[in-house]
């Protein structure tokens, strides 16, 4: 058993050595704490995905050509994903990683303003999209006149 003095020394000798950066290290965190909570519940839904019969982190890593240490820190929620990735993963897995609302899906009609939906639907063809803006002046003239 230690006396207070010699706990006192251990205690030192533990805290030399170097400032700390605890305050710099908080900083990131808070910085850091958007991202990281929606890397959180993309490793979630990683890890809910392979609990399906016959999916395994190594099973994910052959299908993406990665490394299982790769798969390992996806599933650990600290990495930042790219885009790319998060695209892969979602393919791999068959699910949905990160959903995006309808009114942004990948359509023409979906992405596409209201006047020009209508001028397609019309039956009238534009050549250009310079054409389609001309056509957007028009109409904005005629509003304001």
């Amino acid at each position: 058993m230690s006396t207070p003095k010699e706990t006192r020394l251990d205690i030192g000798k533990l805290s030399k050595g170097g400032k700390s950066n605890w305050k710099e290290r908080a900083k990131q965190r808070k910085a850091d704490k958007p991202w990281l909570t929606k890397s959180r519940a993309i490793a979630f839904r990683i890890l809910d995905e392979l609990k399906a019969p016959g999916k395994s982190q190594v099973w994910l890593a052959e299908q993406l050509g990665v490394s299982p240490q790769q798969v390992n820190k996806w599933v650990k929620g600290k990495e930042n994903f790219t885009i790319e990735t998060i695209s892969k993963l979602e393919v791999a897995l068959g699910t949905d990683l990160m959903r995006i609302p309808k009114q942004y899906g990948t359509t023409l009609q979906k992405q596409a303003k209201p006047d020009r939906l209508n001028y397609f639907s019309s039956g009238k063809s534009i050549q250009k999209e310079s054409e389609y803006s001309s056509l957007r002046l028009v109409k904005s003239y005629k509003k304001s006149a």
